[in-house]
């Protein structure tokens, strides 16, 4: 899932999203001086790119439901954290929650 970009400190690289075989999303990630953490939200009925955040280190540090709403239907999000420095405890390990 991950592939580094040349880069002997691991300060760059590159994710896919791989769906029933098929590529379907790429991230490309460059690390700049001081920088600690990456933060992202995903929606609780996006399991696929869930899985990919969470096997790649990021831990959940917050839930919001109701948080999106697509015509009639609301959507929950969780917030998800990828500590770049070893500073400190990750909030909570990463379990899907719907």
């Amino acid at each position: 899932m991950r592939r580094r970009l040349g880069s002997e400190g691991g300060d760059q690289f590159v994710v896919g999203a791989v769906q029933e075989g098929r590529l379907i999303g790429t991230a490309g990630f460059y690390r700049e001086e001081g920088l600690d953490q990456v933060l992202l939200s995903v929606a609780t009925t996006q399991k696929v790119a869930f899985g990919l955040y969470c096997a790649l280190g990021f831990a959940i540090f917050g839930y919001e439901p109701r948080s999106l709403r697509i015509g009639d239907q609301f959507i929950d999000e969780q917030y998800l954290v990828l500590r770049l420095k070893n500073d400190g405890p990750v909030e909570k390990a990463c379990h899907y929650r719907a």
